[in-house]
């Protein structure tokens, strides 16, 4: 009797159910033009106009989504007889991310630095180029610390942060909810890409293996 990817039901149920977790992800924002300056007259000016980019650390996210291509499903209808089609429903992808800020400020300086990316102090809007930066890569590791998946979204900016409230009842951290569009999505899955290979014999040299399993 077979079970999943031809492997018999012993060797599957033996092979183990493994389950990943949703706590185990690093946020980087990543501006290409910091390594530019000397080199590219955009970066120099994105420099001049907003200063330094801000480090922000692994530990400064809390949460955040991970937004997908979506797609929409157009009818066609002869009589009795439908005939469907997908078609991408899509505008840009939307991203929340919820970072906790620390003593040096440096979440509500990112805020100002991307703010003034879009609009100068003297209230002049920047070149869309200059109002972009280059990804927010969010990368999905299992238990032992290996990559699973990597989404680089790409042509990212500002859109916008939640009002922060200040409580002298309270002793919580202070956290911004924080909305960014990007333009297009790249996916590396390290992993899961080899492995299947392996099961469906698309590498030759290696497709013997799939049946010790």
């Amino acid at each position: 009797m077979q079970g999943l990817n031809a492997l018999s039901l012993n060797k599957y149920f033996n092979f183990g159910k493994s389950i990943l977790q949703n706590n185990k992800f690093y946020v980087t924002f990543l501006d290409n033009a910091i390594f530019k300056i000397g080199t590219s007259s955009q970066a120099k000016k994105v420099f001049e106009r907003c200063g330094p980019m801000p480090v922000i650390q692994h530990h400064h996210v809390l949460s955040c989504n991970l937004p997908q291509y979506d797609f929409k499903k157009e009818v066609q209808q002869y009589g009795p007889i439908v005939r469907s089609f997908p078609y991408m429903d899509f505008d840009g992808f939307e991203l929340k991310i919820e970072l906790e800020e620390n003593t040096l400020g440096s979440i509500a300086y990112f805020v100002n630095w991307l703010q003034r990316r879009i609009i100068d102090r003297g209230g002049y809007y920047t070149p869309p180029e200059y109002a972009k930066f280059d990804s927010i890569i969010i990368e999905i590791e299992d238990s032992a610390g290996i990559p699973v998946a990597i989404y680089q979204y790409k042509n990212c900016y500002y859109l916008n942060s939640n009002s922060t409230d200040l409580n002298y009842g309270g002793n919580e951290s202070i956290k911004y909810q924080m909305v960014f569009n990007a333009d297009y999505l790249q996916v590396v899955f390290p992993k899961s890409v080899p492995v299947n290979l392996l099961h469906s014999g698309a590498v030759s040299f290696v497709a013997p293996l799939a049946n010790a399993i």
